[in-house]
């Protein structure tokens, strides 16, 4: 069975769930004006520590200390979920924590879907076709229904850093850490 509902939340924006019948995973399609991206001038720091390149990694090993700090910063920013860093910036979901009790709550207390349902992955995209919330079940392979938008902004990235990555595009509720810690392998494996 297949139900679509579009809800209003608490502040008058429209969710919309496409629940199935017996499935308790889903994801959660959110457009890109809720990522909020935070420079972060690690220039400053390293040349204050006597490191010399503008990299989280480098920062990561050599002052772990300094970088904890900095994770532990982001984590309180108000109404923002922290989802990692990337690119030079420390990146953000707006209102994330309380947009996923929201789409919870609506998934658990509907007679369609499993009492145990629940958002496994947030995910960012530029689709055209998410122009708000969207929740769809998780596919079984685990690929999205609406690529990720993996592109970092253009105003802030430095010219000289030639090593630009895919940007934070993909939140997992169930390993908030996932990318608080530099990765070994450069390459993201969003599933």
């Amino acid at each position: 069975m297949l139900l679509l509902l579009i809800i209003m939340d608490q502040y008058m924006n429209s969710i919309s769930l496409n629940m199935h019948e017996n499935v308790s995973k889903y994801d959660l399609y959110i457009p890109n004006k809720f990522r909020v991206n935070m420079f972060i001038d690690l220039d400053k720091r390293l040349y204050n520590q006597n490191l010399e390149n503008n990299n989280f990694e480098m920062l990561y090993k050599l002052k772990r200390d300094s970088y904890e700090n900095l994770v532990e910063n982001m984590k309180i920013k108000k109404n923002m979920l922290f989802i990692g860093f990337s690119n030079y910036f420390g990146v953000f979901i707006k209102s994330g924590g309380e947009l996923i009790n929201q789409c919870n709550n609506n998934l658990r207390s509907n007679y369609a879907c499993p009492y145990n349902s629940s958002i496994v992955r947030v995910i960012i995209t530029s689709s055209e076709k998410v122009r708000y919330p969207t929740i769809e079940p998780l596919k079984k392979n685990c690929t999205f229904k609406f690529q990720p938008n993996f592109s970092p902004p253009k105003n802030n990235i430095k010219k000289k850093n030639k090593n630009v990555e895919k940007h934070m595009s993909v939140y997992y509720v169930d390993h908030p850490k996932r990318f608080y810690y530099p990765r070994d392998n450069k390459i993201f494996i969003y599933k």
